[in-house]
């Protein structure tokens, strides 16, 4: 399984950084807040987030992929020994529309949309050991942002299906990176 998303993952990558006129590349990381059901069982997580936008379709309009990881870690009783702990993380590969708008020459504005796959693993330790439960699933984003040059900031709300079993948070996500252009 892990081959097949590198193979994947790969693939959307080598085909949004083609021969097109530009390509945007970035590398970022901040802050998952969960929600709904999930809000009382986890801590707020840390998520790191490598965007690549590079077929445009129209002049403020562009496809390309996102590869995401989240990990939040469990509240759990205090009945429980130390040595328990629980953690579930959610791996995506998410193809993304964004449209743009540009202020000047530095900065703009943008909303996106993603829809992809989403890989969930739950894992509980007891000291040495470990169980671990990897589901795979759908995932849907939609996303607010602004750019400052090189710096981007994404607001986005995430939403991915395990079994039936939602699993949704917000994230604030902070980027680095920019347009290359060919």
């Amino acid at each position: 399984m892990k081959r097949i998303m590198l193979c994947s993952i790969s693939l959307c990558f080598i085909c949004c950084i083609s021969a097109y006129s530009q390509s945007f590349l970035s590398v970022g990381g901040g802050i998952s807040l969960p929600t709904r059901n999930y809000n009382e069982s986890y801590y707020p997580g840390f998520n790191a987030s490598l965007v690549v936008l590079g077929i445009p379709v129209k002049k403020h309009l562009a496809i390309g992929g996102d590869i995401s990881y989240t990990r939040w870690t469990a509240k759990l009783p205090r009945t429980l020994p130390a040595i328990v702990k629980e953690s579930l993380s959610c791996s995506r590969l998410i193809a993304i529309i964004r449209g743009c708008t540009s202020f000047n020459s530095f900065s703009s504005a943008f909303l996106e949309f993603g829809d992809g796959i989403c890989m969930q693993n739950d894992r509980i330790t007891f000291g040495d050991s470990f169980e671990s439960t990897i589901k795979i699933g759908n995932g849907i984003i939609f996303g607010v942002g602004f750019s400052v040059n090189v710096f981007t900031l994404v607001l986005r709300y995430n939403m991915s299906w395990f079994d039936g079993t939602p699993l949704n948070w917000t994230s604030i996500n902070i980027g680095f990176g920019g347009y290359q252009r060919h």
